[in-house]
Formats: C-alpha cells, structure tokens, sequence
C-alpha cells in the first residue's frame, strides 16, 4: 500500500508521529502519536492547504510516499 502526505522538508521522513503527540491534530487528542497520510497527491494536497494559513505557507514543503 502507498501513501502520501505533505510536511516540512525536515520532518518528511519522520513517522514516528511526535509532532500529533506533542501538540494534537485533528484526528488525536494531545499524547496520542499518529502520522497523517492520504492515498493519493491530490488528497494529501487538500488536506495539509485546508489546514494551514495560506499567508503563512511554509516554503519548504515535501511529499512523501
């Protein structure tokens, strides 16, 4: 099975789920680890633009598989 998503250049091959941990997300409370995943570039596109500010984009983004 392939996934995507989409994260900072520095944490793309990070799947331990620290940063859901740490901070929570949409789908975990706050001390739940999880990564966040898509199945396909289209959806892991939405999903990261829907929840970032669009002034604030960040510009080094990556799409990992």
């Amino acid at each position: 099975m392939k996934v995507y998503r989409i994260a900072r250049s520095a944490y793309i091959e990070d799947l331990s789920g620290t940063g859901a941990r740490l901070y929570g997300g949409r789908w975990n409370h706050k001390g739940t680890s999880i990564v966040y995943t898509s199945k396909n570039r289209a959806l892991a596109t939405v999903e990261y633009l829907v929840h970032v500010s669009l002034a604030i984009l960040p510009t080094d983004l990556s799409l990992g598989r």
